[in-house]
C-alpha cells in the first residue's frame, strides 16, 4: 500500500454503502432556486462592495464573497463556508441587504448541520427565523419556521416545534398576513393531536414495560419512552429513560442496541445546549480532580487590539469548563489561508463561565498578520473536568470535537455523554458496530484490489505489514480500531472541522499502511518486557518512528517524568529512545537519545548508569560535531563527578564545557545561553567550595552571577538568588558569618521583590543561621519563627520542621531546656508528616539529650532507643553512631561505666562499617533545566541543609 492522501474509493464507498437520512438531504443546495426550505442559496445578486482604503474591488464584493462559501461548502470545506458567510453577515446588515442576510445565516446553520454541530445548527437557523421577523422578509419567516418545524421534529423536539408554530401564528397575527396565519394554525392543530398522543403513548408504553422481561423489548421500550418524554418537553425524566436503556442495553449483548440508544443519547446531548435551559446545566457534571482539554468553538470575536481579543466559547458550566483555566487556541484547517493552517494562534484565559457558553480572552501570538487573527471556526482547548480514573480512547477523539458516523450517518457518541457514562464496555460496543460496517463490503473491496492495482499492493510497514487492504480490513478488530483512534488523537488536524464516516476515515487509515501513532507506541513501550518485545515494536511501525520523531518524542517525555517520579515511564521512555536510534543508526538521534538516558539515571540514583550515558552522548556529539551537545555532557558530569565527591574530576570537566560556552555565547550571544554559561561557572564554584578553596569558589560564583547578569530574561532571578545564598554559605564556611549575613539580608529583599516565597523563606532561614552562629540566639528564633510561617503557609512540613528543630537548638544555647524539648517535639511532628525517618530520628535524639541535661535518664532513654529505632529502619549508621555516642555520655556522666563500656563498643563497630553511598547534604536546590531547541540541560546545585548540632 502507498501512502497517499486522497481516496478514489472513498466516492464509490459512499455510494455503496450509504443512504444519507432526510436532514443531510435537504442540506443539499437546488442549484434551481434562490431560496430553499433548509438548503444553501447559491445565486445571488450583486448587492454592493466591501470598501477598503477607499477602493473598490470586484473580489471582495458580497456577491464573490458569498459564492466562495459557496463552493467551499460543495467541497465539503464547511468551517471555511462558515467563517466567510459570518464574516459577511455584518456587512449585509450595514447595506441593508436583509434578504441575503438571512440566507447566509441559514446556510451557517446548513454548514453547522453537516458538521453534525445539531446545537450550532439549531441556533442559527431559529437566528435566520428571527431575523427574517425582525425585517418583516414574510416568505422568508415562513420558510424558516417551516425549516425549524422539521429540525425539531427530526431532533424529537415536539414541544419546541408547538412553541415555533405558535410564535408564527402570534407573529403573522401581529403584521395581517392572513393566508400564513391559516397555514401555521392549521399545523398547531396538527401538533397539539401529536403531542396529545404522545402522552397516551407514555402511558401505554410505561405499562408495557412492567408486563415483560424480555431485555431486548426493555431496552426497546426503554428508549422509546425517552423519545416521547423529549417530545413533550420532560427532559429529566427522558434522560433518566435513556440512562436505563443503556443500562439494560449493555446486558442483552446486542452492539446495535446500544448504538442505538447512544446515537439517540447524543443527539439528545446536543440539542439541550440549543435549548440553554438552567435547568439542564448539571446534567452532565462531574465532580473530579482530574482534568483534559476539550475543543469548543468561538461564537462572537471581539478585538481589543491587534493581538488581543476577548471573545465567547461555545461550553460552560454544562461542559464542566474549569473557571480562570488558561488554554490554547488553534487554527482551524483553513486550505484558504496557507498561514492558517493548524498553528498555535494564541493563549487564552477562561474569564467568566457562564450555563452554556463562557467569556475568554486571548492574546495572539502575532496580532499584524490578518491571516494570524482567530476565527469563530478556530479552536481553543480550554481545561474541563473529567471523570476520575477514566481513559478512554474514543473519549480522546471526542473532546476534540471530532464524531465519526455510521453508515447511517448517525453520530453515536459526544464528549458530554462519553466522559459522564465513563463506560469502555459501551464504546466498545459502539466500535464493533462501526467496524462491522465493512462485512458487508467485503466482497466489494476484493474486487477493487483484484481490479485496480493502485489498491492491489501490500502494506509495507505497520501492523498489516505484507497484507493488501482487503485482507487488512478482515483482520481487523476491537484493538486495531483503538490504535487507529489514537492515531487520530495524535493526529487531529486532519479531522478537525470536517465530517467523515469511520469507514471512510478507516479505510483512508489502512491504505496508509495503519500509520502508528505517538500514543499507540508509547502504551507499546510501556508494556514492553526485554529487548526483543522493543524490538517488535520498532520493525512494525519503524516507518513512522522515523517520520514523526518518536525518539525525540520520548526523549522530551523522559525530561518532562522523571522530576514529577514517574520513573517508570521514565525508564521505558528513555531506554526505548537509545534502543530505537541505534537501530536507526541515527547518530545525531543516539547523542540525545543517550543524553535523555543519562539524566534519567542520574535521577533514579544509578550514578555509573548515569556516567556511562553521558560519555556515550558526549562521543556522539564528537561524531556529530555539536559543540552545545558536548558542553552539556561535560557539565553534566561536572554535576555528576561533584555528587561522588570526586571534585578535581568535576572542575576538569566544568572547565571543557566552559570553555565550550564561553566561545558560542561570544560567537552568538542569547539569554539561553547566557544561563547556561553561568550554570556551568556555579558548578565549578561549588567543586572548589568541595575542595576547601574558598575565595576562588567566590570569584567563579560571582562570574555566574556576571553571566545570568547578561541574559535580559527573567528565568534566571531564582537561580540568581540561589548562586548568592551560596555565596554567604561560603563566607559562613570561612567564619566571616557577618559577610555571610549581609548577602543573606540581599538574597530576602531580592526574594521579596520577585515574589519568591520559597526563596524568601530560605532567605529569612539562612539569616536566621548566620544570627545564630554570632550568638544572638534571640533574633536568630525570630528570623526561624518568620521562616517557619511561610513554609507552614506552603504546606512545606519538611522545611516547617527544620525551623523547628533549629528554635529548639537556640533554647537550649539560652538554658531553656523545657522549651528546647517542646520545639523539638513540634518538630517531630511536622516530620512524622513528611515521613522522613532519619529527621525523625535526629529530633529523638536531640530531645533524649536535652533530658539527659536535665539529669532525667529514663526519660533520656525512652528518646534515645526511638531514635535508634528510627536510624534502623532508615539504614543510616552513621545516625544510629550519633545517638550511642550520646548514650555513652550520659551513662558516663552518671558514672555507669560498664553501660558506658558497652554503648562504645557499638558506636565503634557502627562507626567502622564501610558505607555504599556518600553520605551527601540534604539539599535545597534540584533544578533540571532542559529546552526544546538546542539541547537539554541539566544543572544540579547544592545548598546545605543547615541543621544546627
Amino acid at each position: 500500500m502507498k501512502n497517499k492522501a486522497l481516496l478514489i474509493f472513498l466516492f464509490l464507498l459512499i455510494t455503496v454503502v450509504a443512504t444519507n437520512k432526510i436532514v443531510d438531504n435537504k442540506s443539499i443546495a437546488d442549484k434551481n432556486s434562490t431560496i430553499k426550505n433548509s438548503g444553501i442559496s447559491t445565486t445571488l445578486p450583486d448587492k454592493g462592495f466591501i470598501v477598503k482604503s477607499g477602493t473598490k474591488n470586484e473580489n471582495d464584493s458580497l456577491s464573490a464573497l458569498f459564492n466562495r462559501a459557496f463552493n467551499a461548502f460543495d467541497s465539503a470545506k464547511y468551517n471555511v463556508a462558515i467563517n466567510i458567510w459570518h464574516s459577511i453577515l455584518g456587512a449585509y446588515e450595514t447595506v441593508k441587504d436583509y434578504e441575503n442576510l438571512v440566507i447566509a445565516t441559514n446556510n451557517i446553520a446548513v454548514a453547522y448541520n453537516n458538521m453534525k454541530k445539531f446545537d450550532l445548527a439549531l441556533d442559527y437557523f431559529t437566528k435566520a427565523k428571527n431575523t427574517a421577523q425582525k425585517y418583516k422578509l414574510y416568505k422568508y419567516v415562513d420558510t424558516y419556521t417551516d425549516n425549524l418545524i422539521y429540525y425539531y421534529e427530526e431532533y424529537l423536539l415536539g414541544f419546541k416545534t408547538r412553541e415555533v408554530t405558535k410564535d408564527a401564528v402570534d407573529y403573522f397575527t401581529k403584521e395581517g398576513q392572513q393566508t400564513y396565519i391559516t397555514k401555521f394554525q392549521e399545523k398547531l392543530v396538527t401538533i397539539d393531536e401529536m403531542l396529545l398522543k404522545t402522552e397516551k403513548a407514555i402511558s401505554a408504553w410505561e405499562a408495557e414495560t412492567k408486563s415483560t422481561t424480555d431485555k431486548s423489548k426493555l431496552t426497546y421500550l426503554n428508549r422509546g419512552i425517552a423519545d416521547f418524554y423529549t417530545y413533550t418537553g420532560k427532559i429529566a425524566i427522558a434522560k433518566e429513560y435513556y440512562l436505563e436503556s443503556l443500562k439494560i442495553a449493555k446486558t442483552t449483548g446486542s452492539d446495535t442496541s446500544v448504538s442505538n440508544t447512544m446515537a439517540l443519547f447524543s443527539n439528545f446531548e446536543q440539542v439541550l445546549r440549543h435549548l440553554k435551559n438552567d435547568e439542564y446545566v448539571n446534567f452532565w457534571k462531574v465532580e473530579s480532580p482530574e482534568q483534559t482539554t476539550k475543543v469548543f468553538y468561538f461564537t462572537d470575536i471581539q478585538y481589543v487590539s491587534s493581538d488581543s481579543l476577548t471573545a465567547t466559547v461555545t461550553g460552560g458550566k454544562y461542559d464542566n469548563v474549569i473557571a480562570g483555566s488558561a488554554f490554547d487556541v488553534w487554527a482551524c484547517v483553513y486550505p484558504e489561508l496557507e498561514e492558517h493552517d493548524v498553528f498555535s494562534l494564541g493563549k487564552g484565559k477562561v474569564l467568566e463561565v457562564g450555563s452554556y457558553n463562557s467569556k475568554v480572552g486571548i492574546k495572539l501570538f502575532n496580532g499584524i498578520n490578518p491571516q494570524k487573527r482567530v476565527f469563530i471556526v478556530d479552536h481553543a482547548y480550554i481545561p474541563v473536568a473529567k471523570k476520575q480514573g477514566y481513559t478512554s480512547d474514543l473519549a480522546e477523539v471526542a473532546r476534540l470535537e471530532i464524531i465519526f458516523r455510521d453508515n447511517q450517518n448517525s453520530a453515536l457518541y459526544s464528549f458530554n455523554v462519553l466522559n459522564y457514562i465513563s463506560d469502555i464496555a459501551v464504546e466498545e460496543k459502539l466500535l464493533s458496530v462501526m467496524l462491522n460496517e465493512f462485512v458487508p463490503l467485503h466482497s466489494f473491496i476484493d474486487d477493487l484490489v483484484r481490479d485496480d492495482p493502485e489498491y492491489g499492493g501490500v502494506a509495507e510497514t505497520g501492523e498489516f505489514k505484507g497484507k493488501s487492504i482487503a485482507e487488512a480490513i478482515k483482520l481487523s478488530t476491537l484493538e486495531t480500531s483503538k490504535h487507529f483512534l489514537m492515531f487520530v488523537k495524535d493526529f487531529p488536524a486532519k479531522y478537525l472541522g470536517l465530517t467523515f464516516k469511520f469507514v471512510e476515515s478507516y479505510f483512508s487509515w489502512i491504505y496508509s499502511d495503519a500509520i502508528g501513532g505517538q500514543t499507540k507506541i508509547s502504551r507499546q513501550v510501556l508494556k514492553a518486557n526485554g529487548n526483543a518485545d522493543f524490538r517488535k515494536i520498532f520493525e512494525t511501525d519503524s516507518a513512522s518512528i522515523v517520520q514523526y520523531d518518536i525518539v525525540g518524542k520520548f526523549s522530551d517525555s523522559t525530561d518532562e517524568l522523571y522530576p514529577l517520579d514517574s520513573m517508570d515511564k521514565a525508564d521505558k521512555y528513555s531506554l526505548a529512545a537509545v534502543l530505537f536510534a541505534e537501530w536507526m543508526k541515527d547518530n545525531d538521534k543516539i547523542k540525545r537519545a543517550y543524553l535523555s538516558r543519562g539524566l534519567y539515571l542520574k535521577a533514579a540514583g544509578d550514578l555509573p548508569g548515569a556516567e556511562s550515558a553521558y560519555l556515550k552522548s558526549l562521543l556522539y556529539a564528537h561524531v556529530v560535531d555539536d559543540s552545545s551537545y558536548m558542553a552539556t555532557n561535560q557539565h553534566n558530569l561536572g554535576i555528576l563527578y561533584s555528587d561522588l565527591g570526586e571534585f578535581q574530576k568535576s572542575i576538569n570537566y566544568y572547565d571543557s564545557s566552559l570553555a565550550i560556552r564561553n566561545f558560542i555565547v561570544k560567537k552568538e550571544p542569547s539569554d539561553w545561553l547566557w544561563e547556561r554559561l553561568g550554570g556551568s561557572y556555579w558548578g565549578k564554584a561549588y567543586s572548589l567550595a568541595g575542595l576547601d578553596k574558598y575565595a576562588e569558589s567566590v570569584e567563579f560564583y560571582e562570574l555566574a552571577l556576571a553571566s545570568y547578569d547578561s541574559s535580559k530574561s527573567t528565568s534566571a532571578s531564582g537561580d540568581k538568588l540561589t548562586v548568592l545564598g551560596n555565596i554567604a554559605d561560603v563566607y559562613s564556611k570561612m567564619g566571616n558569618h557577618k559577610k555571610s549575613l549581609d548577602i543573606y539580608d540581599k538574597v530576602y529583599e531580592l526574594s521579596k521583590l520577585t515574589g519568591n516565597k520559597t526563596k524568601e523563606a530560605s532567605g529569612l532561614f539562612d539569616k536566621a543561621y548566620s544570627l545564630f552562629e554570632l550568638g544572638d540566639y534571640i533574633q536568630a528564633m525570630d528570623y526561624y519563627q518568620r521562616s517557619y510561617d511561610i513554609y507552614i503557609a506552603m504546606d512545606d512540613y519538611d522545611n516547617a520542621g527544620l525551623c523547628y528543630s533549629n528554635i529548639g537548638q537556640a533554647l537550649w544555647n539560652l538554658g531553656k531546656f523545657e522549651d528546647a524539648i517542646a520545639a523539638h517535639n513540634k518538630a517531630i511532628e511536622y516530620r512524622k508528616k513528611t515521613g522522613n525517618l532519619s529527621d525523625q530520628a535526629f529530633s529523638y535524639d536531640k530531645v533524649g539529650s536535652l533530658y539527659s541535661k536535665q539529669g532525667n535518664p529514663e526519660k533520656a532513654m525512652e528518646y534515645f532507643t526511638k531514635a535508634v529505632e528510627l536510624y534502623q529502619t532508615a539504614k543510616n549508621d552513621v545516625g544510629m553512631a550519633s545517638v550511642y555516642d550520646n548514650i555513652g555520655a550520659m551513662y558516663k556522666n552518671l558514672k555507669i561505666l560498664r553501660r558506658h563500656s558497652t554503648t562504645l563498643k557499638k558506636v565503634l563497630q557502627l562507626k567502622k562499617k564501610p558505607t555504599t553511598n556518600m553520605q551527601l547534604p540534604r539539599t535545597i536546590l534540584n533544578r533540571g533545566l532542559h529546552t526544546w531547541n538546542l539541547m537539554t540541560q541539566l544543572t544540579l546545585r547544592k545548598r546545605s541543609k543547615k541543621v544546627l548540632n
